[in-house]
């Protein structure tokens, strides 16, 4: 009989052990994952900022303002360039809150799994 209860107590340990671990590096995908986060959104903040500042959003006086057609051309890639960086930019930020929204999820999930494991 007590064998078997020091297998359960040993089976739960490692149990336990199992959850803290995962906790753990949740934990810190998590930290990681909102440190990208803000980074990406630090950096569109900025660019909407000098955007705005700039009065760089008014496209048709940047094409309009060419002094030539190998100018207008230049210009024209450099807007969809910078409207590509944009893009990426939002997506990647899309993403990191997504995958931050997961882990928060997963971690809470886990949590409530160990304090499971815990009473039972």
């Amino acid at each position: 009989m007590d064998a078997l209860y020091a297998d359960q107590l040993n089976t739960m340990q490692i149990e336990l052990l199992t959850y803290e671990a995962q906790i753990e590096e949740l934990g810190k995908k998590l930290v990681a994952t909102q440190h990208e986060y803000d980074e990406t959104y630090e950096k569109f903040m900025t660019l909407m900022r000098m955007t705005y500042e700039d009065g760089s959003a008014n496209y048709l006086d940047l094409i309009l303002g060419a002094t030539s057609l190998s100018d207008l051309f230049s210009r024209i890639e450099n807007m969809k360039g910078l409207l590509g960086y944009n893009d990426r930019l939002m997506k990647k930020l899309e993403s990191a809150k997504q995958e931050l929204e997961d882990n928060r999820a997963i971690l809470e999930q886990k949590t409530k799994d160990q304090q499971q494991a815990i009473a039972a």
